[in-house]
């Protein structure tokens, strides 16, 4: 598979990715049908269990603009990789990134139009509370995208990688305008398609089930890996086009963006802690591993200061640190 070009033909490229959940594409789809403006629609299967492909068919939606390539491996759901797949096909000099869920509105061309040096993104801090899932969608030229690497691969879960992406895209010198939240619908669905539900009622469990523990996880992740850049060299695919068209990919080398075990590890200790300490107070920020963890391992609802202050007694008569009453956190 190619890297992410900065050149190429005069046209707009819509890229998407999906692993199930194609209930709400049948839904955002046939919007984007609609606009003459697009050229190409591509969206990445990422091993779906039932093959995308077969589920518009059975809709009945078609249009010769549509390309599937689809992942022949099941490699759990990984949304940077599906998208920089997109990016990679993407055979135009425009392209809108844009989440399976979110629907097109008359007048979004006529309003929004990138140029090199200038990218429209969705801007959940600007937005309705029901509106902050078009965070996601952005529209901007090949040549910014390529020389910041596309979307960010060290990325655990759920979340950030949006972000991140604006923020490289700013430092790269490309000047952000906010996307007209009117011009788009997100469909709304619950939170258990994010993240997993947790899996007991412990401290631990119960806060690492909320998107935004993976958010701020990965946030941490990004900032401890080195830089994602336009020089970073892409996982190797191999893509195969059958005579009636259909596309499929398959890995064709290791995957360069795993997360070492001690960052992951890092991050979600960080993060753990922070969440805790906003229910119980910053003394949480003072126990050492074997005095927090007893403390995860209880119901989250049951846990109170008291606790904490239990847990740092037994630690400084252990011989552990005591936290000082000034020290800065």
């Amino acid at each position: 598979m190619p890297a992410i070009a900065a050149e190429s033909a005069p046209g707009i490229t819509f890229v998407t990715a999906v692993r199930n959940r194609t209930e709400n594409l049948l839904q955002a789809l046939p919007t984007w049908i609609e606009r003459p403006e697009i050229d190409e629609i591509i969206i990445v299967d990422w091993h779906s269990d039932e093959p995308v492909a077969q589920s518009l068919a059975d809709a009945g939606l078609t249009d010769p603009r549509i390309r599937i390539p689809r992942l022949v491996a099941d490699e759990g759901w990984h949304s940077p990789s599906a998208f920089n797949m997109g990016l990679r096909l993407a055979r135009f000099d425009k392209v809108l990134k844009i989440d399976g869920d979110i629907l097109i509105k008359d007048g979004f061309f006529e309003k929004h139009m990138p140029s090199p040096g200038r990218y429209i993104a969705g801007n959940f801090r600007i937005v309705e509370k029901h509106e902050i899932h078009i965070n996601g969608t952005v529209f901007l030229h090949r040549s910014d995208l390529a020389k910041v690497g596309g979307i960010n691969e060290f990325k655990v879960g759920y979340g950030w990688e949006d972000d991140d992406f604006y923020e490289r895209l700013t430092r790269a010198g490309t000047a952000r305008e906010d996307l007209d939240a009117k011009l788009v619908f997100h469909v709304p669905h619950g939170d258990e398609t994010r993240v997993p539900p947790a899996r007991t009622a412990s401290a631990r469990d119960q806060i690492m089930a909320r998107p935004a523990f993976d958010v701020r996880r990965n946030r941490y992740i990004m900032e401890f890996m080195p830089d994602w850049t336009g020089k970073r060299t892409l996982p190797a695919f191999q893509l195969k086009v059958a005579p009636d068209g259909s596309e499929t990919v398959a890995r064709d080398g290791p995957d360069t963006s795993v997360v070492p075990p001690f960052v992951l590890a890092r991050a979600t200790d960080m993060c753990l802690r922070i969440y805790l300490s906003h229910r119980l107070g910053q003394d949480v920020l003072g126990l050492d591993e074997p005095f927090l963890a007893p403390l995860l391992d209880k119901p989250l609802a049951e846990l109170g200061p008291d606790d904490v202050a239990a847990a740092l007694a037994a630690q400084e008569a252990a011989g552990g640190p005591a936290p000082s009453p000034t020290a800065r956190m």
